[in-house]
């Protein structure tokens, strides 16, 4: 091997004796004398990663030190979180002592890699911050470059089947779990090709110890460790849930022989990071729609930790995930619910808003699209329909006035379900009168046919429906006018501060009162302009009526009046 590192504290002399501890620093000075540097173990207990206190420094016997071995510090991963949560993903590669410089494990074995091909370590170039730290690459390396074989298994020429610390016989070496071979040899260094398998017999074979014959070692770097759960030298690391000692001085090394250092993000990154999905994080939850927005806040989250893995897997730099995606979620989660209880009190205005005046279908389609009816003030193209009772003074004059609002309530009520019937609402009530608007705030296909049909449907209904009912409440037979005109109107609620309506406003509003008043004149109950007629000319029967002057207007108006296609007369007054 090039470099063999104990991962064993020889702090105490050997149980067998003294000769047992002669025979080891034999092998030492056997081993360097041939070309081959040994690291043993030195510790600091007491030794923390942030303040450090009072430390004691230990090392092995003095015998073993005859050999002149080199040190590496066994005690030095440094740990993050607490409780279950915790794991390391650091090491202290580089410490001060007593005016003494001392190394991690993996560092050591680095430094004599380094002086055996002439080259100086210097700790700034090699991933080691200014207090000393290494964050270890535990992703770095693969299985063909580090591996792990039982202990045991290299010197068959002198197992007897006894384990020698708990007394256990078994056949064969590789019979013994992990844990019942307190030492295992971690190894490092180079591609060790495919196995190179001797079997004698038909007897089955342990790879990994086939692989590790003595002659696989040669210019290796070899670290020998406890894979035993009962020395508690293992710890979670960010990529397993439980790592030996010896397995993380391994990966350290691997660190540096690759040189793959993972390089923490600086300040001015993480912070610009941080902004940036916040940002985006906020942009999602706002311009995209309430059933969008979710699925694509969820998988921008899955490609902001994708990125955040990339940068590590492929440029080793180490983003801080935790922020960066709780940042995101906090941006995401608390704009949307803004943005959610902002909908929500905007779909019960609009519902306060519509709900008086349209039926609830039309009230719903208008929540679920309130582009439809822009309350501040829009310019549309609608139909309007006015409607009034004729003589409603003369007869009200005898009536008392509770009378009069049962009348006029039983009259409106009848009245109201045929304008929703026909996608039309009502705008407001004018005494005896209703002022009824169609293809407005939800736009229809033929407006102007909806609202001629509904005027000859008001007509009809008056006769078979509200004059039976008017004469059970005393009231005698009336007729009604019906003026119909389409054009451009404002809508949006209009109003003082206290008190506004949705309502519309323009010259498509007068024409059409205009037109209702002029049923009187020309004894024709319902009235439509020439804007009304060119659209339902082809549907309903209309005929030329006469051209008037209109107050308001600067040109007459070409005036027609409809037919019901059914009862012949039903329109004349």
């Amino acid at each position: 091997a090039s470099i063999v590192c104990f991962d064993l504290l020889f702090d105490m002399h050997s149980l067998y004796g003294p000769d047992d501890d002669a025979a080891f620093r034999d092998a030492i000075d056997y081993a360097q004398e041939h070309g081959t540097k040994v690291i043993l173990s030195a510790a600091l207990p007491e030794l923390r990663a942030a303040g450090y206190g009072q430390v004691t420094y230990l090392e092995p016997v003095p015998i073993l030190m005859e050999a002149k071995p080199y040190l590496g510090l066994a005690n030095t991963s440094v740990v993050e979180g607490s409780g279950k949560g915790a794991y390391r993903d650091k090491e202290l590669a580089v410490f001060e002592f007593h005016g003494e410089t001392l190394y991690s494990q993996a560092t050591q074995m680095y430094r004599l890699h380094l002086a055996g091909q002439g080259r100086d370590f210097l700790p700034g170039e090699h991933g080691i911050d200014a207090n000393g730290l290494m964050y270890v690459n535990y992703l770095n390396g693969s299985k063909k470059q580090i591996r792990t074989v039982q202990f045991l298994s290299l010197f068959p020429e002198v197992f007897d089947g006894v384990n020698p610390l708990t007394g256990d016989v078994k056949e064969d070496a590789d019979e013994w779990e992990s844990g019942e071979t307190a030492r295992m040899l971690g190894l490092s260094g180079g591609d060790w090709g495919e196995p190179q398998v001797e079997n004698e017999g038909d007897g089955p074979v342990d790879s990994s110890a086939a692989t590790a014959g003595k002659s696989n070692f040669t210019d290796k770097f070899v670290f020998v460790g406890s894979y035993s759960e009962a020395d508690n030298d293992y710890f979670a690391t960010p990529f397993n849930a439980k790592m030996f000692g010896v397995e993380t001085n391994a990966s350290a090394f691997q660190t540096y022989l690759t040189e793959k250092h993972i390089r923490p993000a600086p300040l001015w990154l993480s912070v610009l990071l941080l902004f940036v999905v916040s940002i985006l994080a906020g942009h999602i939850a706002i311009y995209l729609s309430s059933t969008r927005s979710p699925w694509t806040g969820i998988l921008t989250f899955v490609l902001i930790a994708l990125l955040i893995a990339g940068a590590f897997v492929w440029w080793n730099m180490l983003l801080n995930a935790t922020y960066t995606l709780l940042s995101y979620v906090l941006s995401f989660g608390v704009t949307i619910s803004v943005k959610l209880y902002n909908e929500e009190r905007e779909k019960a205005k609009i519902r306060r808003t519509f709900s008086r005046y349209m039926s609830e279908a039309v009230v719903s389609e208008i929540i679920d699209n309130p582009n439809l009816a822009d309350l501040g003030g829009e310019d549309r193209q609608v139909v309007v329909l006015f409607s009034d009772i004729r003589s409603f003074s003369t007869i009200s004059e005898d009536m008392q006035p509770r009378d009069i609002v049962e009348f006029l309530n039983t009259y409106f009520d009848s009245t109201s379900h045929i304008i929703d019937k026909h996608g039309g609402y009502i705008d407001k009530f004018m005494g005896d009168g209703i002022m009824a608007v169609f293809g407005a705030p939800v736009p229809t296909e033929n407006p102007a046919l909806d609202g001629v049909k509904c005027g000859l449907e008001m007509l009809r209904n008056l006769k078979e429906v509200v004059h039976p009912q008017m004469k059970e409440l005393g009231v005698p037979e009336f007729n009604i006018g019906v003026g119909i005109h389409y054009g451009h109107v404002i809508m949006g609620n209009i109003g003082s501060k206290r008190r506004t309506d949705y309502s519309i406003i323009g010259d498509a509003v007068n024409l059409a009162a205009r037109l209702e008043a002029t049923t009187k004149e020309v004894k024709k109950a319902l009235i439509i302009s020439q804007e009304v007629y060119e659209i339902v000319k082809g549907e309903i029967t209309c005929n030329f009526l006469a051209t008037v002057k209109v107050k308001g207007r600067g040109r007459d108006e070409r005036i027609y009046w409809v037919e019901h296609p059914e009862l012949p007369g039903l329109t004349d007054l």
